[in-house]
């Protein structure tokens, strides 16, 4: 495991399914030259993570907010209350803008996923090995074949 990944748990685990998936396959699908690419993959996926830890944290916060609402309405007034509206619309607004920061993120992913070689359809989307090629007919077989096409060739226009 690269060294930039010690000490982000989520990444080096990202990091050792990668390394599981590829060994499982005869093809070299990732070479030293991805390294960076991969090790970056597994940060993202560790802020994916984080991201999401983050958003979960303020939808608690809002729903805590949001259910005692009606008993801040009844018992606060004034200032007390444009604050109280204030930090519902905030712990709102967080949670609107992480939802849109790990949406990006995981389209980032998803890319990634791709260009590693991670997805069903990156899989399915490497190019075949090309045909063999047809060895050139020694003179011999290229007159039996022109014998043959004119022997055919006529009785097409007997009927």
């Amino acid at each position: 495991m690269p060294a930039r990944l010690f000490g982000h748990d989520v990444a080096a685990e990202c990091w050792r399914r990668a390394m599981r998936a590829y060994g499982q396959v005869e093809a070299t699908v990732v070479t030293q030259m991805d390294m960076d690419l991969l090790v970056d993959y597994c940060i993202l996926t560790e802020q994916v993570t984080e991201l999401d830890e983050l958003r979960k944290a303020s939808l608690a916060q809002w729903k805590r907010l949001n259910d005692n609402w009606a008993q801040v309405e009844k018992e606060v007034f004034g200032k007390e209350l444009l604050q109280a509206v204030i930090a519902l619309e905030h712990a709102f607004t967080d949670v609107v803008k992480l939802d849109g920061r790990v949406d990006r993120k995981r389209a980032l992913l998803l890319q990634w996923r791709q260009s590693l070689y991670l997805t069903p359809r990156a899989r399915a989307g490497v190019a075949p090995a090309g045909k063999e090629k047809e060895e050139p007919l020694d003179p011999m077989e290229q007159l039996l074949g022109n014998v043959t096409e004119f022997v055919n060739s006529g009785k097409d226009d007997k009927k």
